[in-house]
């Protein structure tokens, strides 16, 4: 793999990992646009499933189905042999905290509404850089932090409407944020060092393990489970391409990107949903919610391209330094 060039050497690019060079990090940020895309584009589906099952139970078969389709892949690719401490250990912490933001985003959404929910899990971009610092040592450069403040403003004129307030409901969108956040530096912390398919397999079993049990003592006891015909299509097809292979990409992906660029990359998740609403049922978006479309996007493109712009300003800078 090539090393970075001295001229993008700058306080981000130093602190990342040094076997990938910028056009691994461009291709690995590329594919990550493209899982949130497909994240985006099922939040319909999920809105539509949820409303007619238990949620927790619902999240339980969609991730069951994700892991069959991983058995089924690791069999036939026989990758299912030898899991290593990390892809254990780490599958189970990132399968912890990918469960707390599922979990406690489904049971907010029962005491919240979906713009505050939306706002406030989007804010786990802003508690990556936190967390990055003390898990991984790793000290985001000022470019980094500019797209995320932009992107976290663009976010709250995207989602946040002219009520909003803290309930109980809000506070559980505050713990479901912190468990994606976290998800997204463990999913960083861990994929270097573990095969990507053995790692999401981990990681969507315990989430999986983990949605039924609280599903039996949450859910069973008042609501019963029923999955009619089309919400089980629906659980089958958000398990096998928007959690398995989407999921498995994330971690592949992340080997060759920081995960400051991953949430800033996230928070574009509302903006590709609000796009595939408008397209599919017809939503409009706001002239505010439209500024903060194009907020987020100016964030992102921000963080992956200030490092370069730099890096290339300091070599046509430096011929005529030299000759002062």
């Amino acid at each position: 793999m090539a090393d970075i060039q001295p001229t993008t050497q700058n306080s981000e690019l130093k602190t990342q990992n040094s076997s990938h060079s910028p056009r691994q990090q461009f291709i690995a940020d590329a594919t990550l646009v493209a899982v949130v895309a497909v994240w985006g584009a099922t939040f319909i589906l999920v809105k539509d499933a949820v409303s007619k099952t238990a949620p927790l139970f619902f999240l339980s078969v969609r991730f069951g189905c994700a892991m069959l389709a991983l058995v089924a892949l690791g069999l036939m690719q026989r990758r299912l042999g030898g899991f290593t401490r990390q892809e254990l250990g780490g599958g189970a912490l990132v399968g912890l905290a990918l469960w707390g933001g599922f979990g406690f985003q489904t049971i907010g959404l029962q005491y919240t509404s979906a713009s505050n929910a939306g706002f406030i899990v989007g804010l786990s971009v802003a508690l990556v850089p936190v967390f990055s610092l003390f898990v991984l040592r790793y000290r985001p450069s000022v470019a980094a932090l500019i797209g995320v403040v932009v992107a976290v403003v663009g976010l709250a004129l995207l989602s946040v409407q002219d009520n909003f307030t803290i309930n109980g409901g809000d506070w559980l969108e505050i713990i479901s944020a912190t468990a994606f956040g976290m998800q997204i530096v463990l999913v960083a912390r861990f994929a270097k060092v573990a095969d990507s398919l053995r790692l999401a397999l981990v990681e969507i079993t315990v989430a999986g393990l983990l949605s039924l049990l609280a599903s039996v003592f949450l859910e069973l006891p008042t609501q019963g489970w029923w999955l009619p015909p089309d919400v089980l299509a629906a659980a089958a097809f958000l398990g096998v391409i928007a959690t398995a292979v989407a999921l498995t990409t994330q971690a592949t992906a992340q080997r060759f990107t920081s995960p400051i660029h991953t949430a800033i990359i996230f928070t574009l998740e509302p903006v590709f949903a609000a796009l595939f609403a408008f397209i599919i049922a017809g939503e409009l978006l706001s002239g505010r919610q439209l500024l903060g479309c194009a907020l987020i996007l100016l964030g992102m493109l921000f963080a992956e391209l200030a490092p370069y712009l730099y890096g290339i300003l300091r070599s046509i800078r430096r011929p005529s330094d030299g000759t002062a």
